[in-house]
């Protein structure tokens, strides 16, 4: 009986450990196969990190255990899934292989997103929809009926980190159309570049789009910018819209105020004929957060290639107004309305209203570093522990019993 025990506690204790070698890995451990992104109807995922990919002589990716055709030429790095079921859970696994044997196997959980449901903030008409990243940076906004945009209405687009350098935002004639007549506003957080536009500035309702370009080619001083670089432009067709009647307002976040004079930290413009930084102004503007970091922001009636540096006291080249009408910190998805006269870094805060957050909460619980994972604990480990105090067990009483056995000869 003690042997039978001993025996079945090793047994159990083999099946349940992991398989070396052949254990896919959960969502919360692979290491290659990411999600890109995630809409209503699809996402995208990449293995672009994978090394020694020369060695894999093909792909095949599975969703929920079926095969996908067609397959990853052997030279791919993501795949883009279509035509699925809104907030729904998949499976996504990737397989490597080298002739007839398998490499590499990874496996990852993936939900597409669920349907935006957008909530004015306030009678001023605030809106926050979620942008939709496809293919190559190219983002697009729904959720909402721009139909019913109350008048003034301003629509705040913050834009996640892509892999890509630009986001270009699509909007279709309808859209422009009902923003026009609704004089709306669009604040756009890219990265650490913040623009907001007035759609009245647009030629015609025909769609448009609105590029924000993070500039990564050498330009005359570039080292001594702040912040990043970025050139902004509209469109619409084939012509490009550079000048305004309404003032735009370009800006740039997370400039950290101890490491600066607030007060000479700037906007300058790139002057394509001078081949030289123009000061067109700006104002610090810091954030209550404790971060201790801030935007600089200014206006202006022309798009270029913009940046903030440290500037002399000089006359900015626009002479107009500097304080941002809206701006907002794509970071944490708030937003700044600043009113009034000029205002000093000291005066400026930055607000989240409850309202703001209630809006954010409509979609998945934010972590500092993102979106949480899903829960894909397993109790593999509690089965390795029972079964390592069942083996102890009957190991310690195998030695009782032996004990015993050689007293009892003794006498």
């Amino acid at each position: 009986m003690r042997k039978l025990l001993f025996v079945l506690s090793l047994i159990f204790t083999l099946v349940t450990a992991p398989m070396a070698g052949k254990q896919i890995n959960a969502f919360a451990e692979a290491q290659y196969l990411k999600m890109d992104y995630a809409t209503t109807d699809g996402f995208q995922v990449s293995w672009r990190n994978l090394p020694n990919k020369d060695i894999y002589t093909s792909f095949k990716i599975y969703l929920n255990g079926e095969l996908v055709n067609p397959l990853p030429a052997p030279d791919a790095s993501e795949y883009l899934f279509t035509n699925l079921a809104p907030s729904t859970a998949y499976e996504v696994r990737l397989e490597g292989n080298t002739g007839d044997t398998k490499q590499y196997e990874e496996a990852i959980s993936v939900s597409t997103s669920a349907p935006v449901q957008v909530k004015t903030i306030n009678s001023t008409g605030m809106y926050f929809p979620k942008p939709i990243i496809g293919t190559n940076g190219v983002v697009t906004i729904n959720g909402f009926d721009s139909e019913t945009l109350a008048d003034g209405s301003k629509i705040f687009i913050m834009i996640a980190d892509t892999e890509f350098n630009r986001a270009q935002l699509d909007l279709t004639s309808e859209q422009v159309e009902n923003m026009r007549a609704s004089n709306t506003s669009l604040s756009i957080s890219f990265l650490d570049a913040r623009l907001v536009f007035n759609m009245n500035n647009l030629k015609d309702d025909s769609a448009a789009t609105i590029l924000l370009t993070k500039v990564t080619e050498d330009l005359t001083e570039a080292e001594i910018a702040i912040s990043s670089i970025f050139d902004f432009s509209v469109k619409q067709g084939e012509n490009i819209i550079s000048t305004f009647s309404t003032p735009v307002t370009v800006g740039f976040d997370d400039i950290e105020e101890s490491k600066y004079n607030t007060k000479n930290l700037k906007v300058f413009y790139f002057n394509e004929t001078t081949q030289k930084w123009e000061n067109v102004g700006g104002i610090y503007t810091a954030w209550n957060d404790g971060s201790g970091k801030g935007l600089v922001a200014t206006k202006t009636n022309h798009f270029s290639t913009y940046t903030v540096m440290e500037a002399a006291e000089q006359t900015p080249v626009n002479n107009g107004a500097q304080t941002p009408p809206v701006v907002s910190n794509g970071d944490q998805s708030t937003s700044v309305e600043t009113t009034g006269s000029t205002s000093t870094s000291s005066q400026n805060t930055k607000t989240a209203s409850a309202d703001t957050k209630a809006v954010q909460s409509g979609g998945a619980a934010k972590t500092s570093k993102g979106y949480p994972l899903p829960n894909t604990a397993t109790n593999s480990i509690n089965f390795i522990l029972i079964g390592t105090v069942l083996v102890l067990a009957a190991l310690l009483t195998m030695f009782i019993q032996k004990d015993k056995m050689v007293i009892n000869h003794k006498k």
